[in-house]
């Protein structure tokens, strides 16, 4: 048919073909349509955020399928819609784009969802200190203040872009940078950030970054370059996939755009790959099921489990608890309690097989406050999943840290009731140091030597009387303390093994 009026002409004859009648039938074609909304989007077994409307055109939520089917129906029965169907998803952030295009060609409408595939996520934790906390804030090169201070990394997209324009980690040094831990060796093959446009029009994005990774520790000469990205200012929101690589440390280094970096979070996506052997210490990155409130969300109680000392639970003359998921049962038999203000007098412990029922089965009022470390072993080990500690309010003497809070696994502990970290870990002399693994140490002096974790469990021991070298091939990468006791004096120093 041609555009406008188009006649048809049909004729009837009657049997006996002496009568014949021609009827006109006209139909008219209009112009093609140049309509291109829609009525509906939806994505099956999800809700669009926020909820569909024609006229919103950007939607953004999180699943954790690897794939998803996208439906639409257009306003005009004549348009095309592009990007419809079923789609197979990446780790992180996927960009899904719906297009119009009315019938004549001339009109297109765009939508577009991006929508974050989280089943790889592992860096987002709760801001209370509750559930499990896979990647912790190790160290980082400053922050403006508490309210933009760098645990909000961890928040997630939803409260990084949630319109509040403190969810973010500023930093005005020099040269800044977040050093993440993770609990465990992680391979990771994606990372992503939310840069400051997406919250702050009126600041500069970062215009170039690097991202290092170490399995051993934070040492200088341990980290591997992953990522060297420059000339990304324009980009809002930083999307980097890679080979797969191990590790235990990730460093992130931003460059500033202007005065400040201001990061409204850091995703880091990968699966577990393997366990950190940590001396029979079974409660690092456990579930927190409950627990008494941190001072703000960098001093939570999360960080009394993510084994490493240099973040604390701080907390002010009220009782408080930890009750901890183990994750399955365990046999235990002792538990460290690492004070950072010497100012815990004294802790309980309670155990649960159903995380209902407890029963105290420990408590310990310490003698000296000054121990750093304070142990409680049990005369028999208990078979358990669920540990809660108490700190009492009576036991504390003001504003109380604690660096660590361990479970031990039953035969970890031997007999090591503290240790003292206010002796003097620097006047025996050891050399080389730090060292490779494998390679032999020496001390200045002889006598009774004895190798210790950070957190007081015996490594090894040895007496020499005289030429003091000791090898380290049966050591982890990692920091010790090494005592050599003569008869007469004790002299303690650290040994860092690469």
């Amino acid at each position: 048919m041609i555009l406008g009026e188009n006649d048809f002409f049909i004729t009837v004859k009657s049997a006996d073909r002496m009568v014949e009648r021609i009827y006109t039938v006209k139909v008219y074609r209009a112009d093609k349509s140049a309509i291109a909304g829609i009525e509906s989007l939806s994505i099956e077994g999800l809700e669009l955020e926020p909820d569909f409307s024609p006229s919103t055109h950007l939607y953004r939520m999180e699943t954790k399928d690897s794939k998803v089917v996208v439906a639409a129906k257009a306003t005009s029965e004549y348009a095309r819609i592009n990007g419809i169907g079923k789609i197979e998803l990446t780790d992180g952030l996927n960009e899904l784009n719906v297009e119009v295009i009315s019938e004549d060609g001339k009109n297109r409408e765009n939508y577009t969802i991006m929508l974050y595939n989280t089943s790889n996520l592992l860096s987002v934790s709760s801001p209370d200190g509750k559930g499990k906390r896979i990647v912790n804030i190790d160290s980082y090169s400053g922050m403006t203040g508490t309210h933009e201070n760098p645990f909000r990394l961890l928040r997630g997209w939803k409260e990084n872009l949630s319109g509040d324009n403190t969810m973010k980690w500023c930093d005005t040094s020099a040269a800044p940078f977040i050093i993440f831990s993770l609990t465990g060796i992680y391979t990771i093959n994606h990372i992503e950030f939310r840069d400051c446009k997406m919250v702050e029009s009126g600041w500069a994005n970062v215009p170039g970054y690097s991202v290092y990774v170490s399995t051993t520790d934070t040492l200088d000469g341990s980290w591997t370059e992953i990522i060297r990205e420059t000339g990304v200012a324009s980009i809002n929101e930083k999307v980097k996939s890679f080979d797969p690589v191990d590790a235990r440390f990730v460093k992130f280094v931003p460059s500033k755009g202007d005065n400040a970096v201001r990061i409204y979070g850091f995703d880091i996506y990968g699966q577990f790959k393997e366990a950190i052997d940590r001396n029979g210490v079974i409660s690092v990155g456990k579930t927190i099921l409950n627990c008494s409130a941190g001072t703000n969300d960098m001093l939570t109680a999360a960080n009394a489990l993510d084994g490493r000392e240099g973040t604390v639970w701080e907390f002010t003359r009220r009782t408080a608890t930890l009750e901890v998921d183990l994750e399955e049962v365990y046999s235990i038999d002792g538990f460290a309690l690492t004070d950072s203000l010497d100012r815990i007098s004294g802790y309980k412990v309670a155990v649960s097989r159903d995380g209902v029922t407890w029963e105290t089965i420990a408590e310990k009022t310490f003698e000296d406050i000054n121990i750093k470390k304070k142990v409680i072993l049990l005369e028999e080990p208990v078979d358990t999943r669920y540990v809660r500690l108490t700190v009492p309010s009576t036991a504390q003497r003001g504003t109380t840290c604690i660096k660590e809070f361990e479970v031990y696994e039953s035969g970890a502990l031997v007999g090591i009731e503290s240790i003292d970290d206010t002796a003097d870990l620097d006047d025996l002399l050891i050399w080389p140091n730090p060292v490779s693994r494998g390679t032999k140490v020496h001390l200045s002096g002889n006598g009774h030597v004895s190798v210790c974790s950070l957190q007081g469990i015996l490594i090894a021991e040895y007496y020499f009387s005289a030429d003091c070298v000791i090898p380290t091939d049966g050591l982890k990468a990692g920091i010790y303390i090494v005592r050599l006791d003569n008869g007469e004096e004790i002299k303690t120093g650290k040994l860092i093994v690469k």
